[in-house]
């Protein structure tokens, strides 16, 4: 009897740990890096007219402005790997005569060489910490 109970408080006990550790690590996974200053990745992306049009355009839309914004210059970013990767991107936008920060999500699929803008955010103040959205 005894070594029943014993047996069966071990499994019990195996078992919760084991839970709990991947419980601890679904919570880390698809998160966000730390941020970082722009690279030539970076850059290289915010020379593509693909994605700068397509950024100006939605920030023009979220803004409800008039003008086309532009010179985006980004300033950090954020990476989250999904099924591809996921660039959280810090960029300075001219619209009209004000300048303002916006965020650009950008998602790449390095083996099939796509990249797209599927969001943007803001206003935001520079140095808000760039989250996920």
């Amino acid at each position: 009897m005894e070594t029943k109970l014993l047996c069966t408080l071990m499994f019990f006990l195996i078992g919760f740990t084991v839970c709990d550790a991947v419980i601890k690590r679904q919570v880390l996974a698809g998160g966000t890096g730390n941020e970082k200053p722009v690279d030539a990745k970076i850059e290289q992306m915010f020379q593509n007219p693909k994605i700068t049009d397509a950024a100006s355009a939605k920030i023009q839309a979220k803004s409800g402005s008039n003008t086309v914004p532009s010179n985006l210059t980004p300033l950090s970013y954020k990476t989250q790997v999904v099924a591809g990767t996921n660039y959280y991107v810090k960029v300075r936008a001219v619209i009209g005569y004000e300048t303002q920060i916006w965020l650009i999500k950008i998602w790449e699929q390095a083996w099939r060489n796509f990249l797209e803008v599927t969001d943007v955010k803001g206003p935001q103040q520079e140095s808000d910490e760039i989250m996920a959205f």
